[in-house]
Protein backbone atom coordinates (compact mmCIF):
# COMPACT_ATOMS: atom_id res chain seq x y z
CA UNK A 1 0.00 0.00 0.00
CA UNK A 2 1.36 3.41 -1.01
CA UNK A 3 0.33 6.94 -0.09
CA UNK A 4 -0.54 8.99 -3.18
CA UNK A 5 -1.33 12.67 -3.65
CA UNK A 6 -3.49 13.64 -6.60
CA UNK A 7 -5.35 16.71 -7.80
CA UNK A 8 -8.94 16.18 -8.91
CA UNK A 9 -12.45 17.57 -9.39
CA UNK A 10 -15.21 15.96 -7.31
CA UNK A 11 -17.99 14.64 -9.55
CA UNK A 12 -20.11 12.51 -7.22
CA UNK A 13 -20.56 12.03 -3.46
CA UNK A 14 -22.85 9.41 -1.91
CA UNK A 15 -23.31 8.11 1.63
CA UNK A 16 -21.78 4.82 2.68
CA UNK A 17 -23.04 3.23 5.87
CA UNK A 18 -23.77 5.50 8.81
CA UNK A 19 -20.58 7.56 8.89
CA UNK A 20 -18.73 7.45 5.57
CA UNK A 21 -18.96 8.77 2.02
CA UNK A 22 -17.89 7.38 -1.33
CA UNK A 23 -16.36 10.08 -3.52
CA UNK A 24 -15.75 9.93 -7.26
CA UNK A 25 -13.26 12.42 -8.64
CA UNK A 26 -11.79 13.07 -12.05
CA UNK A 27 -8.01 13.36 -11.98
CA UNK A 28 -5.39 14.31 -14.60
CA UNK A 29 -3.29 11.20 -13.99
CA UNK A 30 -5.73 8.37 -13.32
CA UNK A 31 -8.96 9.62 -14.87
CA UNK A 32 -11.88 8.54 -12.68
CA UNK A 33 -10.90 7.75 -9.11
CA UNK A 34 -13.19 6.40 -6.35
CA UNK A 35 -12.26 6.76 -2.67
CA UNK A 36 -14.01 6.09 0.59
CA UNK A 37 -13.90 8.93 3.13
CA UNK A 38 -14.33 7.20 6.46
CA UNK A 39 -16.13 9.28 9.08
CA UNK A 40 -16.94 12.02 6.54
CA UNK A 41 -20.59 12.21 7.64
CA UNK A 42 -19.64 13.02 11.20
CA UNK A 43 -20.12 16.70 12.25
CA UNK A 44 -16.50 16.72 13.43
CA UNK A 45 -15.11 15.12 10.28
CA UNK A 46 -11.55 16.09 9.38
CA UNK A 47 -12.65 16.50 5.75
CA UNK A 48 -14.84 19.50 6.56
CA UNK A 49 -16.40 21.05 3.45
CA UNK A 50 -13.75 19.66 1.14
CA UNK A 51 -15.94 16.93 -0.28
CA UNK A 52 -18.42 19.15 -2.12
CA UNK A 53 -19.34 18.35 -5.71
CA UNK A 54 -17.45 20.60 -8.21
CA UNK A 55 -14.59 21.36 -5.77
CA UNK A 56 -11.11 21.18 -7.26
CA UNK A 57 -9.09 19.51 -4.54
CA UNK A 58 -5.84 17.84 -3.58
CA UNK A 59 -6.49 14.27 -2.45
CA UNK A 60 -4.17 12.24 -0.27
CA UNK A 61 -5.14 8.56 -0.18
CA UNK A 62 -3.87 5.04 0.38
CA UNK A 63 -3.54 3.32 -2.99
CA UNK A 64 -3.67 -0.42 -3.55
CA UNK A 65 -3.69 -1.85 -7.10
CA UNK A 66 -5.86 -4.79 -6.10
CA UNK A 67 -8.90 -2.71 -5.10
CA UNK A 68 -11.13 -0.29 -6.98
CA UNK A 69 -12.08 1.76 -3.92
CA UNK A 70 -9.17 3.56 -2.31
CA UNK A 71 -9.09 4.99 1.24
CA UNK A 72 -9.01 8.79 1.53
CA UNK A 73 -6.69 10.27 4.15
CA UNK A 74 -6.81 14.02 3.51
CA UNK A 75 -8.46 16.58 1.24
CA UNK A 76 -7.46 20.20 0.63
CA UNK A 77 -9.53 22.64 -1.43
CA UNK A 78 -7.63 24.21 -4.33
CA UNK A 79 -10.56 25.97 -5.98
CA UNK A 80 -14.21 26.29 -5.00
CA UNK A 81 -16.87 27.14 -7.58
CA UNK A 82 -19.38 28.81 -5.29
CA UNK A 83 -21.76 30.18 -7.94
CA UNK A 84 -21.95 26.75 -9.58
CA UNK A 85 -22.69 25.10 -6.24
CA UNK A 86 -25.39 27.63 -5.30
CA UNK A 87 -27.28 28.12 -8.58
CA UNK A 88 -29.26 25.21 -9.97
CA UNK A 89 -28.86 26.25 -13.61
CA UNK A 90 -25.05 26.42 -13.40
CA UNK A 91 -24.88 23.19 -11.40
CA UNK A 92 -27.11 21.38 -13.90
CA UNK A 93 -24.74 22.34 -16.71
CA UNK A 94 -21.76 21.10 -14.70
CA UNK A 95 -23.59 17.85 -13.94
CA UNK A 96 -24.08 17.27 -17.67
CA UNK A 97 -20.32 17.45 -18.23
CA UNK A 98 -19.80 15.15 -15.23
CA UNK A 99 -22.29 12.59 -16.56
CA UNK A 100 -20.48 12.44 -19.91
CA UNK A 101 -17.17 11.69 -18.18
CA UNK A 102 -18.74 9.17 -15.80
CA UNK A 103 -20.61 7.29 -18.52
CA UNK A 104 -17.65 7.07 -20.87
CA UNK A 105 -15.36 6.03 -18.00
CA UNK A 106 -12.60 8.22 -19.41
CA UNK A 107 -9.26 6.62 -18.59
CA UNK A 108 -5.63 7.56 -18.23
CA UNK A 109 -4.80 7.99 -21.92
CA UNK A 110 -6.74 11.24 -22.35
CA UNK A 111 -7.19 12.13 -18.67
CA UNK A 112 -4.86 15.13 -18.62
CA UNK A 113 -6.58 16.81 -21.60
CA UNK A 114 -10.06 16.05 -20.26
CA UNK A 115 -9.14 17.28 -16.79
CA UNK A 116 -7.98 20.64 -18.15
CA UNK A 117 -11.16 20.80 -20.23
CA UNK A 118 -13.28 20.09 -17.15
CA UNK A 119 -11.60 22.80 -15.07
CA UNK A 120 -12.04 25.31 -17.92
CA UNK A 121 -15.72 24.36 -18.09
CA UNK A 122 -16.25 24.94 -14.38
CA UNK A 123 -14.49 28.30 -14.58
CA UNK A 124 -16.68 29.28 -17.51
CA UNK A 125 -19.81 28.33 -15.57
CA UNK A 126 -18.55 30.14 -12.47
CA UNK A 127 -17.70 33.46 -14.11
CA UNK A 128 -20.00 33.62 -17.14
CA UNK A 129 -23.10 35.79 -16.98
CA UNK A 130 -25.23 35.08 -20.08
CA UNK A 131 -25.38 32.22 -22.54
CA UNK A 132 -23.97 29.71 -20.07
CA UNK A 133 -25.20 26.69 -22.02
CA UNK A 134 -22.60 27.56 -24.65
CA UNK A 135 -20.00 26.59 -22.06
CA UNK A 136 -21.42 23.05 -22.07
CA UNK A 137 -21.68 23.03 -25.87
CA UNK A 138 -18.02 24.00 -26.10
CA UNK A 139 -17.15 21.27 -23.59
CA UNK A 140 -18.97 18.69 -25.72
CA UNK A 141 -17.22 19.72 -28.94
CA UNK A 142 -13.80 19.67 -27.28
CA UNK A 143 -14.63 16.33 -25.62
CA UNK A 144 -15.43 14.90 -29.06
CA UNK A 145 -12.10 16.19 -30.38
CA UNK A 146 -10.11 14.63 -27.52
CA UNK A 147 -12.04 11.38 -28.04
CA UNK A 148 -11.09 11.27 -31.73
CA UNK A 149 -14.57 11.77 -33.20
CA UNK A 150 -14.67 15.53 -33.74
CA UNK A 151 -17.10 16.64 -36.48
CA UNK A 152 -15.38 18.19 -39.51
CA UNK A 153 -16.82 21.68 -39.72
CA UNK A 154 -14.40 23.48 -42.04
CA UNK A 155 -16.12 22.61 -45.33
CA UNK A 156 -18.92 20.62 -46.93
CA UNK A 157 -17.72 17.04 -47.03
CA UNK A 158 -19.26 16.49 -50.49
CA UNK A 159 -18.16 19.53 -52.52
CA UNK A 160 -15.47 21.01 -50.26
CA UNK A 161 -16.90 24.54 -50.21
CA UNK A 162 -16.11 26.34 -46.96
CA UNK A 163 -18.55 29.24 -47.44
CA UNK A 164 -21.38 29.14 -44.92
CA UNK A 165 -24.57 27.99 -46.71
CA UNK A 166 -28.08 29.20 -45.88
CA UNK A 167 -29.13 25.65 -44.94
CA UNK A 168 -27.20 22.43 -44.37
CA UNK A 169 -27.41 18.90 -43.01
CA UNK A 170 -25.15 17.74 -40.19
CA UNK A 171 -24.07 14.17 -41.02
CA UNK A 172 -23.95 12.03 -37.86
CA UNK A 173 -22.32 9.00 -39.48
CA UNK A 174 -19.52 10.73 -41.37
CA UNK A 175 -18.89 13.47 -38.84
CA UNK A 176 -19.32 16.57 -40.96
CA UNK A 177 -21.96 18.51 -42.83
CA UNK A 178 -23.42 18.68 -46.34
CA UNK A 179 -24.28 22.11 -47.76
CA UNK A 180 -27.64 23.02 -49.28
CA UNK A 181 -26.30 22.49 -52.81
CA UNK A 182 -25.37 18.86 -52.15
CA UNK A 183 -27.62 15.89 -51.51
CA UNK A 184 -26.86 13.93 -48.29
CA UNK A 185 -26.06 10.26 -48.81
CA UNK A 186 -27.78 8.74 -45.79
CA UNK A 187 -30.56 9.26 -43.34
CA UNK A 188 -28.38 10.01 -40.30
CA UNK A 189 -28.58 13.77 -40.85
CA UNK A 190 -29.81 16.73 -38.82
CA UNK A 191 -31.02 19.85 -40.67
CA UNK A 192 -29.70 23.21 -39.50
CA UNK A 193 -29.06 26.78 -40.61
CA UNK A 194 -25.79 28.36 -41.64
CA UNK A 195 -25.89 30.43 -38.45
CA UNK A 196 -25.83 27.22 -36.43
CA UNK A 197 -22.71 26.09 -38.33
CA UNK A 198 -21.02 29.41 -37.54
CA UNK A 199 -21.70 28.93 -33.83
CA UNK A 200 -20.49 25.31 -33.97
CA UNK A 201 -17.22 26.40 -35.59
CA UNK A 202 -16.68 29.08 -32.95
CA UNK A 203 -17.54 26.83 -29.99
CA UNK A 204 -15.18 24.13 -31.29
CA UNK A 205 -12.30 26.64 -31.24
CA UNK A 206 -12.89 28.77 -28.13
CA UNK A 207 -12.05 27.24 -24.72
CA UNK A 208 -15.16 26.55 -22.57
CA UNK A 209 -13.90 29.11 -20.06
CA UNK A 210 -14.60 31.86 -22.64
CA UNK A 211 -17.62 30.37 -24.41
CA UNK A 212 -20.48 32.02 -22.48
CA UNK A 213 -22.40 34.22 -24.93
CA UNK A 214 -26.04 35.00 -25.77
CA UNK A 215 -27.51 32.93 -28.60
CA UNK A 216 -30.90 32.83 -30.31
CA UNK A 217 -33.40 30.16 -29.24
CA UNK A 218 -33.61 28.70 -32.74
CA UNK A 219 -29.84 28.33 -33.10
CA UNK A 220 -29.57 26.94 -29.58
CA UNK A 221 -32.24 24.34 -30.29
CA UNK A 222 -30.52 23.23 -33.51
CA UNK A 223 -27.13 22.98 -31.81
CA UNK A 224 -28.51 20.98 -28.90
CA UNK A 225 -30.44 18.54 -31.08
CA UNK A 226 -27.40 17.89 -33.27
CA UNK A 227 -24.93 17.54 -30.38
CA UNK A 228 -27.17 15.19 -28.40
CA UNK A 229 -27.75 12.96 -31.42
CA UNK A 230 -24.05 13.09 -32.33
CA UNK A 231 -22.99 12.04 -28.82
CA UNK A 232 -25.48 9.17 -28.81
CA UNK A 233 -24.44 8.03 -32.30
CA UNK A 234 -20.73 7.79 -31.47
CA UNK A 235 -21.01 6.68 -27.83
CA UNK A 236 -23.60 4.05 -27.00
CA UNK A 237 -23.22 4.87 -23.31
CA UNK A 238 -24.35 8.47 -23.92
CA UNK A 239 -27.86 7.65 -25.11
CA UNK A 240 -30.51 9.25 -22.90
CA UNK A 241 -28.35 11.46 -20.69
CA UNK A 242 -30.43 12.24 -17.60
CA UNK A 243 -28.68 15.55 -17.01
CA UNK A 244 -29.58 16.82 -20.49
CA UNK A 245 -33.21 15.81 -20.02
CA UNK A 246 -33.22 17.74 -16.73
CA UNK A 247 -31.60 20.77 -18.42
CA UNK A 248 -34.21 20.77 -21.17
CA UNK A 249 -37.00 20.62 -18.60
CA UNK A 250 -35.40 23.40 -16.58
CA UNK A 251 -35.10 25.62 -19.66
CA UNK A 252 -38.75 24.99 -20.57
CA UNK A 253 -39.85 25.90 -17.05
CA UNK A 254 -37.79 29.11 -17.09
CA UNK A 255 -39.29 30.17 -20.45
CA UNK A 256 -42.79 29.45 -19.18
CA UNK A 257 -42.19 31.60 -16.11
CA UNK A 258 -40.66 34.52 -17.97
Amino acid sequence: MAIEKLEGVILRVRPQGETSKIVTAFTPRRGLLSVIAKGARSPKSKFGGGLEVTNRVQLVYYHRDTRDLQVLSQVDILERFEHVQREIGRLALAEAAFEILLRTEAGQQTAHQLYNLLVQTLRGLEHGERGLRNVLRSFVLHFLAVSGVAPQLRACRRCGRSEVPARLQFDLEHGGYVCDQCVPEGRTVVPASGRTLEWARWLAQVPPEKAAAPISERTAAELDRWLQLYLGYHFESLHGLRSLAFLNGLSAAQRAGS
